[in-house]
């Protein structure tokens, strides 16, 4: 019980959940990367340090707003300055192209941090975590130079798109007072998964355990939201959990 309890303090349930969550946007870039020959990034060092930053930005920023309150102009700039500095090293790893979509991926962020925009009210809010963090990410660090775009080599990255839709409409049921509608949108999002998952199955046998393993995890997982309503953390936790899991056991 008293480890139960360590897990949820912020200074052991912070770094847990922005790991988890950045290990979980990265893993099936990263898997791709490691099997390309002719590399876009040369280095993942400097993307899975912005990528860090950046979750503990999005946390951050999530717990203000339920709180009614926001980081000062001094400290967005502090981070931002840091994020720039990354995205142009990043770029200067690859090409101007990718740090024209991390600066992109900034922008979504600099919505989540003005409270007044009410950014995570909006339908724009799951659609948009999805593509960059389901899509973009993963994306800027799989394909190889030149770019070959086919719907062979995207298919893969339905599955994160579709994750990723869901653990942001998990926020929003988090983080809004009057959340009961978003219930709707994410039966639907994991409805989505499982026919994904169900027409996967046909490619390898292997598929069919992932199928069982989605199911069963992901009933627990709502279990334990449910029970953990009272604590922010705590739900913050699971979901990362949820969705490093998740990832991680589909591509393997």
């Amino acid at each position: 019980m008293n480890l139960q309890k360590s897990i949820f303090q912020p200074k052991v349930a912070v770094p847990i959940i922005v790991t988890l969550n950045t290990v979980a946007i990265i893993w099936p870039g990263l898997l791709a990367h490691l099997q390309q020959n002719d590399k876009l990034l040369s280095s993942v060092v400097c993307m899975f340090f912005y990528l860090l930053l950046s979750e503990i930005w999005q946390l951050a920023s999530r717990v203000m707003y339920l709180k009614k309150r926001q980081f000062t102009w001094t400290i967005y700039i502090l981070k931002l300055i840091v994020a720039l500095l990354c995205i142009f090293i990043i770029s200067c790893q690859s090409r101007w192209t990718v740090g024209l979509l991390l600066v992109l991926y900034e922008i979504y962020q600099g919505l989540l941090y003005r409270n007044s925009f009410n950014y995570i009210e909006t339908p724009y809010f799951p659609l948009m975590t999805a593509l960059f963090k389901g899509f973009v990410i993963n994306i800027i660090l799989a394909v190889g130079a030149p770019f070959t775009f086919t719907l062979a080599t995207l298919q893969p990255y339905f599955m994160p798109v579709l994750l990723f839709f869901t653990v942001a409409v998990f926020y929003q049921i988090i983080y809004l007072t009057h959340h009961s509608k978003y219930y709707y949108t994410l039966s639907a999002s994991f409805i989505a998964m499982s026919i994904y998952l169900i027409i996967t199955c046909w490619q390898s046998p292997w598929n069919i355990i992932k199928l069982l393993f989605f199911f069963g995890f992901t009933y627990t997982i709502l279990l334990l939201f449910k029970r953990g309503q009272k604590n922010i953390l705590q739900q913050e936790l699971y979901i990362a959990i949820y969705a490093a899991s998740v990832i991680i056991f589909c591509y393997i």
